[in-house]
Formats: C-alpha cells, sequence, structure tokens
C-alpha cells in the first residue's frame, strides 16, 4: 500500500501477510508508517494506492465497520473505552452478560474484575489497554490488528497481554501487533516484519530477525533483545 501526506511520502510499497494461528510482529522506527499502516488497512486512512484482501474478499476501498462485521478487530493506539462509561459500559458492548463465565473468565485473567464500576477517566493507560484486550476476546475475531498494545505496561500486565494473544492465536485468531518493546514482542511473535523506507519486509522467525545483521544494525542498534552483542 501507499500513502503520502502533501510531499511526505510515509509509504511507498507496504505490504504485509498475516495467518491464521499465528502472530506477525511489524516494527520501524517511530514515524515509519506503522500506524498509517494499520489505518490504510481498516479504512480510516484512504491509501493513494493498494487493496486489502480479508476473509475472501478484496477492498478497493475498506471500511472499518464492513471489516469489523466480517470478523476483523482494530485495537488504535489510543484504545477504545470511552472515558465517560464505566468498565461494565464498556464491556457490554461485546453483548456478552457480566454474569456469563467466559466473560468472568476473562475478567479473571486480566484483573479486571474489581474495576468494573470504575470509569474510563479513572482506569490507568494500562488498565484502558488490558480492556481493549478484553472486548477483543470476548469477540473472539478471525484477525487482530492491534497498534502498540504493549506500550506503557507494567511488567506483570504485559504478561497478561501476552497471555491473552497467545489464547487467541491458539484459537485460530490471525494477528499483527506493533511496537518497540523487544522482548516482550519477541516473546509473543512467531514472525517479524521490517519497516524501513517506506516498505515492508519479512525477516522470518524472531530468531531469523535477530541474526539480520541490518536489522540488528538500523533497529536494535546492534545488540539483540538481551543486549548482547
Amino acid at each position: 500500500m501507499a500513502r503520502q501526506f502533501g510531499e511526505r511520502k510515509v509509504l511507498t510499497a507496504a505490504t504485509v501477510h498475516v495467518h491464521p494461528g499465528r502472530i506477525t510482529l511489524l516494527m520501524g522506527r517511530n514515524g515509519c508508517g506503522k500506524s498509517t499502516l494499520l489505518k490504510l488497512i481498516v479504512g480510516t486512512v484512504r491509501s493513494d494506492f493498494g487493496t486489502v484482501h480479508f476473509n475472501q474478499r478484496m477492498y478497493l476501498r475498506p471500511q472499518l465497520h464492513l471489516l469489523a462485521r466480517r470478523g476483523l478487530f482494530y485495537i488504535p493506539e489510543r484504545g477504545l473505552p470511552s472515558r465517560y462509561l464505566t468498565l461494565e459500559q464498556n464491556l457490554s458492548m461485546s453483548r456478552v452478560p457480566v454474569n456469563d463465565p467466559r466473560m468472568q473468565q476473562i475478567l479473571h485473567d486480566l484483573a479486571l474484575g474489581h474495576l468494573l464500576s470504575s470509569f474510563g477517566t479513572q482506569l490507568s493507560g494500562g488498565e484502558r489497554r488490558l480492556t481493549d484486550i478484553a472486548l477483543c476476546m470476548l469477540k473472539q475475531p478471525l484477525c487482530l490488528l492491534a497498534d502498540e498494545p504493549f506500550q506503557g505496561m507494567a511488567p506483570i500486565d504485559g504478561e497478561r497481554i501476552a497471555r491473552a494473544l497467545h489464547t487467541l492465536r491458539d484459537n485460530g485468531t490471525a494477528i499483527l501487533v506493533t511496537g518497540h518493546e523487544v522482548n516482550a514482542l519477541f516473546e509473543v511473535a512467531d514472525e517479524v516484519v521490517w519497516m524501513t523506507g517506506g516498505t515492508t519486509h519479512l525477516l522470518g522467525s524472531v530468531a531469523q530477525a535477530r541474526a539480520n545483521d541490518q536489522f540488528r544494525r538500523e533497529y536494535l542498534g546492534g545488540r539483540d533483545p538481551a543486549g548482547t552483542r
């Protein structure tokens, strides 16, 4: 896909494939176009060129509400919960009753049960992100696009999100995530795509990404996630 804003070419030829039962990690420096690519895929920003293929259909002009009806779930960087509704009211968008065993299990796994009466304005950034993940798990989508799911997370909450992503993957969801939290992201990813210079490069598995000299030099800074040369 391609997208230009004024004189600035953000994306020139970006392609990403997401597969059922796999977690694909999209990495790149700030401003390289990761969030823009996700927005182009779901149609909140129009592409200058390119198509989206999802669930055996091709979209020249994708629209988020149509993709969502057909099984796509999108978590933007800003998150989903309304700040002016309680957590319980936000979760009611899933149409799963709060006393449903599935809801209760997700609330337990994500440590959200004690926050049901809290308004969005009272939730921390990490709690709001956990709410995003809870909504996704309740929807059980065919595909999840999550922009910066580990950003600003305490380690224990990051572990909860990692387990949730693995559960979704093991249930067959195709997952695409972005971010810079190398250790946490490499722990969950099955494959790595590197975005640089307006385009994308499939690096393969995490081990293959770690072994890629150019990726290590230009993105990881010459260090692997464990901090060794």
